[in-house]
C-alpha cells in the first residue's frame, strides 16, 4: 500500500490493515492485497470528513492478480 499512498500526506499516524491468510494459495494472497486497499481509502475519507487531513493521500489504485500455467499446453490461467 505504500506505493499508492503519499506517506507524508497523513502526518505521524500509523494505519494497520491486517489480512489473515488462513490457507495460503495464490488466490488468497491476491484477495488480501486487493482487499486491503479499500479500508485504507475508507480511513482516509473519514479523516478528511472529520477534518483531520485536508485531502486523501492516495496517489493511485491497487489491485493484484495471479497467473499460472494450465495443464493444457500453452494455456495461461488468471485469477483476479
Amino acid at each position: 500500500m505504500r506505493s499508492v499512498t503519499n506517506l507524508d500526506g497523513f502526518g505521524e499516524r500509523t494505519i494497520w490493515v491486517d489480512c489473515d491468510v488462513i490457507q495460503a494459495d495464490g488466490g488468497t494472497r491476491v484477495a488480501s492485497i486487493t482487499g486491503a486497499y479499500e479500508p485504507i481509502v475508507d480511513a482516509f475519507r473519514k479523516m478528511v470528513r472529520n477534518g483531520v487531513i485536508e485531502k486523501a493521500p492516495v496517489k493511485d489504485s491497487v489491485a493484484a492478480n495471479q497467473r499460472g500455467k494450465s495443464r493444457r499446453k500453452g494455456a495461461v490461467r488468471f485469477e483476479l
